[in-house]
C-alpha cells in the first residue's frame, strides 16, 4: 500500500496524467492512467474487519514492479 501510494503521488507530480497540462492531478478517475491501473477498493476479512486495497491492472502491476528497479523504468513504461 505504501509503495502504491508513493507511485501514485509520483505519477501525479511527473504529470503523466495529462501531458502538456499544468499539474492537474486526477488520481482515481477511471479515464486517468492511475484510475485505469490502480483502482481503490476495500475487502472484508473473515472476522468482518474492512481493509483498503488497490485492484491493479496488468500494466499497473508492471509499473509498480518496475519501480523497484529505478525511475527510468517508470518513464519507459509510460511511453509504450
Amino acid at each position: 500500500m505504501r509503495d502504491i501510494a508513493a507511485l501514485l503521488a509520483e505519477i501525479s507530480l511527473l504529470n503523466f496524467e495529462e501531458p502538456n497540462a499544468i499539474s492537474r492531478p486526477n488520481l482515481g478517475e477511471p479515464d486517468s492512467i492511475s484510475g485505469r491501473n490502480f483502482a481503490p477498493a476495500t475487502y472484508t476479512d473473515k472476522r468482518g474487519k474492512t481493509y483498503a486495497e488497490y485492484r491493479l491492472s496488468r500494466d499497473g502491476f508492471s509499473l509498480l514492479a518496475m519501480g523497484f528497479t529505478g525511475r527510468e523504468a517508470k518513464v519507459l513504461n509510460q511511453e509504450q
